[in-house]
């Protein structure tokens, strides 16, 4: 396990050792994109300037393979700068997002989102009551 250090920040992202030659070979910067901390690096390619996740690098370069865009790269810890290999999954929109943390709160429509430790339940200020609910790709469950 080596520690890349991020420009713009004191943070660091973790890889593992046989990923570490590939890595420094970059320059690599510290975003925080909706609350979710990544290392990125920002190349010119053709003229523009492209954002490069460096979870996605490190699995691409490890199965020698170009990915569809559609396809996201999951750590399975959730930790935005943990990009171990052993710690990184493909997987698309919806699987990618049902392995998310307890979101931060914020108030929308009546909820209070995060009033309750447990991911999914909350108080309806409303309706003055607890209330549970599982997000399905198509639908809302309320239990």
């Amino acid at each position: 396990m080596k520690f890349i250090p991020l420009s713009g920040s004191t943070k660091l992202a973790v890889v593992s050792d046989k990923d570490y030659p590939y890595v420094m070979q970059f320059k690599w910067a510290y975003v925080n994109y909706k609350g979710r901390e990544y290392a990125v690096r920002r190349p010119q390619v053709k003229g523009k300037r492209r954002t490069l996740l460096m979870h996605r690098e490190i699995y691409e370069h490890r199965t020698n393979s170009q990915l569809h865009p559609e396809v996201q790269i999951d750590h399975k810890d959730t930790h935005g700068l943990n990009n171990k290999y052993t710690n990184l999954r493909p997987a698309d929109h919806v699987r990618n997002q049902q392995n998310t943390s307890k979101k931060r709160a914020y108030i929308r429509k009546g909820w209070a989102s995060c009033t309750s430790k447990y991911k999914g339940v909350g108080y309806h200020k409303a309706a003055r009551k607890w209330t549970c609910r599982i997000k399905l790709p198509d639908r809302c469950l309320f239990l």
